[in-house]
């Protein structure tokens, strides 16, 4: 589904969390260095290194790492993950990368996460607090739209693929609209 939504191509080559190779390692740290700054990989500093880096390689690893870092796998905070430079570190494998199941694995653990402080609160008071998703939340509503039935006509027009280049806010206020059950405000699925 990642696939049809960003018109992905899907890759043989899966994504690489970490490694026990001390080389593998030692590269990763080299790399992560050009984009450390206080213990972390903020946005900022990723951004001046990819516009900074005049070598094939060294820009188009910096993007790809914005792109995850940014659509496909937001963290809740403004920075990146720096595993995934285990798998950029080789850029050879960049186009035949599988983006999807990253993708599908960040989000699921991210609405885990979330699951997981909203049903473990103790205080009701807690429920006033600011609670972060992070993953790529218009992936999961593009996908739901999907699957939603508009037999009875009145729905979103049309999707082409990408999906992501054909949803406009005028899709998702119908879908709200249509989908909405009418005796309760917050609550979805007549579809």
């Amino acid at each position: 589904m990642v696939n049809i939504v960003f018109a992905l191509p899907s890759g043989n080559v899966p994504f690489v969390l970490e490694s026990n190779d001390p080389d593998i390692v030692d590269d990763v740290q080299e790399l992560c260095s050009k984009y450390l700054e206080n213990g972390k990989i903020p946005m900022e500093k990723l951004l001046k290194v990819m516009l900074a880096d005049f070598s094939e390689d060294g820009f188009i690893r910096s993007f790809v790492l914005f792109f995850i870092s940014t659509i496909l796998c937001p963290l809740t905070y403004n920075s990146v993950n720096p595993k995934y430079l285990y798998t950029l570190r080789d850029g050879s494998v960049i186009p035949n990368l599988d983006y999807g199941p990253l993708c599908l694995s960040h989000l699921f653990n991210e609405i885990d996460k979330f699951h997981k402080k909203v049903f473990e609160v103790d205080i009701v008071a807690e429920y006033n607090r600011n609670l972060w998703v992070g993953g790529c939340l218009p992936l999961l509503t593009i996908v739901y739209m999907d699957f939603l039935d508009f037999s009875n006509g009145g729905g979103p027009r049309y999707l082409g693929v990408p999906r992501i280049q054909h949803i406009v806010n005028a899709d998702f206020t119908c879908v709200h609209n249509l989908d909405r059950k009418r005796t309760s405000h917050k609550s979805y699925g007549v579809l």
